[in-house]
């Protein structure tokens, strides 16, 4: 009860219901502590995490499960189940990534639009975003990370890492989601897109043309692309004809 938390806890709760100032003592943190917990569970079941039974126990939904097991806010839940849609396509949802509250502490500055802009043009995918919103910071900065582009503005760099890690969860648990909701295809692309955030490269992309980081010269990627070329025609001599 003595700490900092707790205090502007009190403060908070104490100024939005001045009823409670009648309770002394420890009537007082009981009140508080039970109002607290209620209002917690109120926003969990609103948001399908968890569900009360008749006889006043608490179970968790399979949602609950995954918003658990992923460290997904119940916030970012509530926007999965209000967004969502079967028909979503990989743009729609990098765009519904954007939205992500695990994202929202980044900040949107004047000296990053530059490199943002360019950044956006090696994007695999396009941004369907305005450039001076978050969101477009946010799909630009992921496709980076996934893209394994090199950035130059340190800021931009740290953001752009913070933003691939987060979304690696994100992503993971979009694909639990889409299975719970029996969305094959859906459940497709967010599975796609996990495994791009985990390698870092695109589907179908290959991993070292597509890295921006590795300094090799054109010599020694036309070796490495000849010696993968032997190495596939020796696999068709190996197969049987049908």
């Amino acid at each position: 009860e003595k700490f900092f938390f707790w205090i502007r806890l009190k403060r908070s709760i104490l100024k939005n219901f001045p009823d409670l100032l009648r309770y002394t003592g420890p009537n007082l943190t009981t009140n508080l502590k039970n109002l607290f917990i209620g209002q917690s569970l109120n926003e969990l079941i609103s948001c399908g995490l968890v569900v009360c039974s008749h006889e006043e126990i608490i179970y968790c939904t399979p949602l609950g499960m995954v918003s658990s097991e992923f460290m997904i806010s119940h916030d970012t839940m509530l926007v999965f189940l209000l967004k969502i849609k079967p028909s979503f396509s990989i743009d729609d949802l990098l765009f519904l990534f954007s939205m992500c509250m695990e994202v929202k502490s980044l900040q949107i500055k004047n000296n990053e639009s530059i490199e943002l802009e360019k950044l956006e043009n090696l994007s695999f995918f396009p941004v369907k975003t305005k450039s001076d919103t978050l969101k477009y910071k946010i799909n630009v900065l992921f496709q980076a990370y996934i893209g394994n582009l090199k950035i130059q503005n340190l800021s931009l760099a740290a953001d752009s890492v913070f933003v691939g890690k987060i979304g690696s969860r994100f992503f993971r648990a979009f694909f639990e989601i889409s299975i719970y909701k029996r969305w094959a295809s859906l459940a497709h692309i967010a599975l796609q897109i996990y495994f791009a955030v985990k390698n870092r490269c695109w589907p179908g992309k290959s991993l070292i043309n597509s890295s921006m980081k590795l300094t090799l010269t054109s010599k020694f990627l036309k070796i490495i692309n000849e010696i993968n070329s032997k190495i596939n025609q020796k696999k068709d001599i190996g197969k049987k004809p049908e």
